[in-house]
Parts: structure tokens; C-alpha cells; sequence
């Protein structure tokens, strides 16, 4: 098992380091986006899926161009109310959205984008993946089985008949902070990470194999017995927790070259990158990142494209330091134009190569 430790904070400038891109979403009355929870890019589309303002799953062209909005948003049964989250099935050509309000799963085709089917879950969860055995990996910090719980990952076929359950635990809750993103795909592989752990775990549907411990120096998480105390009496345990020196929230995104860990601690938030080829690790807050970087408005990491992290930048914080700060020169061509009502701008990085990156 790699060990990925995340230490002092860093202040070097990246900006001969990463190769950046910039895509400025189309903005109109049919898509207007208060920030990306989820991106992802597929045969030359871009799905965005708000979960904050809009709550609804967008589609634009590489250009930024939107395309059209997949399904409808409310109470009918080929609806979705609060879509938490979304898959891309390339083998059935569909997408799945998660809508967490009434426990369901919707498709809709991937390439006319209209609906397919409805599939109620008998169980309760916040993430899921499709393995590539073509059995589900389910995720819930309520624990499973329900009622006695013992484990965060339940494993079913497509009939949600239970395979097994793995990744044992001793903390369940239904009170979370921050993302819902415990498991996601790196090359086909399946990987996740049970809450204040720090060990990340490739998953199949017998076992799960640890891959990375992650920590952050004299930083901790929180102890067990911490969490018991705030959470007694099903107690919400995250507000003590986000104002504790503990870290409060942690989530993943991996690519071939690096791994990306955003995190709390103290109310404030931190990226920390970890470069498998090198076993180097640089650590910043955001808001030093965004000095290294010479950008604004950077906002939590979203999604993956090829070795590209991808994060969203805030256009009303951007034309509000327009006259203040000295931005790169292709991102201010990017947001010359820009309006502070405008979409988010999504923000694509990745290390040029090993030699440069300090």
C-alpha cells in the first residue's frame, strides 16, 4: 500500500508546470448553472450536472456551446427531484441519474438523450458504480445491512440481489459534510473510501484491497470516539466537526499521472496533488493555488478527462478581481468577455511533465 502524505503548505508558482484549459459554458435562460458537482466529458460532450442551483443535467459541445438539458426536473414518474449524482454507462449507451429524494435511478439514452426507464432501489445508499463484472458496488454511511450495520459497500447483481458486503466500519450516520463522491472508475477499476479513514481501496465484488493511505502530516482525522461523542443521540455531528481542528471532508479524483485529494480543515479548503510517477506531493490552499496559478474563482475538483482534473472557476469572483489580480495570459483571454451572472468556466489542469513540475 502507497502511502500519500500531504504536509506543509506550498507556495511555488505552477504556472510553467501544468498545461491549463479553459471552457466558458454557453449561458442563457435554459441552462443557467450555479456550480458544477459533477463533469464529465464524453465523445466530444461536456455533462454538467448542478446540484446546488439548478438541479438539473446539462450538455454542452467542447466549444462550451450548450446542447440541451437531459430529462425533467420534478415529481412525475420519468422525472428526477434532486439529482445527486450521474453515471455514464458507454457499454448500454445510457445515462443514470441518481435522484436521492425518492430513492430511484432514471436512464435516458446517450445519444438522443430521451427516457429510457425508471428503476426503483430497495435500498438506501448516496454512490454507486457499475463493476465491470456487471454487478453494482452501492455506498451508503447509513451502513449495511440496514438496521445493524457493518459495512459501506453493498455489493448486488442487477436484480439488487445482495453478492456481498464489504469495507467494514464502526461509525454510521445519516449527517454527512461536503461531497457524496465515495466511489468512482480509474481504467475500469472501481475504488472508494469510507469517511475520516484515509485508506483509499480498489473494489471488485469479493473483496476490497487497500491501494493508498492518505494523511495530512500533524493534521488528523477524526477519532472514533470523537465522532460517537458529537453524534450521539443521531445527533449532526459536522458543524462541531467543520469547526474542529480535524479534517472535516476529504474527496479523490485520480488519472493516470496524479492523484487529487480536496479537503477541510478549520473551515478552510486545501488541494493536494500526489504524482504516482514521481511519489511526490505538493499541497496548497485554494486560495494559494489560485496565486501559483495566476487565476480566480477556483472551486473543488468535479471530474476527470483523460489526465486533465477538472475543476470550475466562479465568473462573479473573477470580474470582481478583474482589476486586481494579474491573470495568465490565456486565461485572460478566456474571461475578457466575461459577465459576473455568467456559467461557471470550467477549468481543465494536468502536469506538462515530471521534470517541470518543481
Amino acid at each position: 500500500m502507497n502511502k500519500i502524505t500531504f504536509n506543509n503548505e506550498c507556495v511555488a508558482d505552477l504556472t510553467d508546470s501544468f498545461d491549463c484549459n479553459y471552457i466558458a459554458l454557453e449561458t442563457n435562460d435554459d441552462c443557467l448553472i450555479g456550480s458544477p458537482a459533477q463533469v464529465q466529458i464524453i465523445d466530444n460532450r461536456i455533462f454538467v450536472l448542478d446540484t446546488y442551483y439548478a438541479k438539473k443535467l446539462f450538455v454542452f459541445e467542447l466549444d462550451g456551446k450548450f446542447v440541451m438539458q437531459v430529462g425533467v426536473r420534478g415529481g412525475g414518474p420519468k422525472e428526477y427531484s434532486v439529482p445527486s449524482s450521474f453515471k455514464i454507462n458507454k457499454q448500454s449507451e445510457t445515462i443514470i441519474i441518481h435522484d436521492s429524494d425518492r430513492n430511484k435511478l432514471i436512464e435516458y439514452d446517450l445519444r438522443t438523450y430521451k427516457f429510457r426507464r425508471t428503476i426503483e432501489v430497495p435500498f438506501s445508499f448516496t454512490d454507486f458504480e457499475i463493476l465491470s463484472n456487471g454487478n453494482f458496488a452501492w455506498y451508503s454511511p447509513l451502513g449495511y445491512p440496514a438496521g445493524k450495520p457493518h459495512s459501506y459497500i453493498l455489493i448486488t447483481d442487477t436484480a439488487f440481489k445482495e453478492v456481498n458486503t464489504l469495507l467494514k466500519g464502526d461509525f454510521f450516520s445519516g449527517y454527512s459534510l461536503g461531497p457524496q463522491n465515495q466511489l468512482y472508475l480509474f481504467e475500469d477499476d472501481c475504488f472508494g473510501y469510507a469517511p475520516y479513514s484515509g485508506i483509499l481501496y480498489k473494489i471488485n465484488s469479493e473483496e476490497v484491497l487497500p491501494k493508498y493511505e492518505i494523511s495530512f502530516g500533524e493534521w488528523r482525522y477524526p477519532p472514533m470516539d470523537y465522532l460517537k461523542k458529537e453524534s450521539i443521540g443521531n445527533k449532526d455531528y459536522v458543524y462541531s466537526l467543520f469547526a474542529s481542528d480535524y479534517i472535516a471532508t476529504y474527496s479523490v479524483y485520480e488519472t493516470e499521472r496524479l492523484i487529487s485529494v480536496n479537503y477541510d480543515r478549520r473551515k478552510k479548503q486545501y488541494l493536494g496533488l500526489y504524482d504516482k510517477q514521481t511519489n511526490k506531493t505538493f499541497n496548497y490552499s485554494f486560495v494559494q493555488f489560485e496565486k501559483s496559478l495566476k487565476i480566480t474563482g477556483f472551486r473543488p475538483p468535479c471530474g476527470t478527462y483523460n489526465n486533465y482534473i477538472i475543476s470550475a472557476l466562479r465568473t462573479e469572483e473573477i470580474v470582481r478581481c478583474r482589476k486586481n489580480v494579474e491573470y495568465n495570459k490565456f486565461f485572460d483571454q478566456v474571461i475578457s468577455n466575461c459577465n459576473s451572472e455568467d456559467n461557471p468556466v470550467l477549468f481543465l489542469f494536468k502536469y506538462k511533465n515530471a521534470d517541470n513540475f518543481l
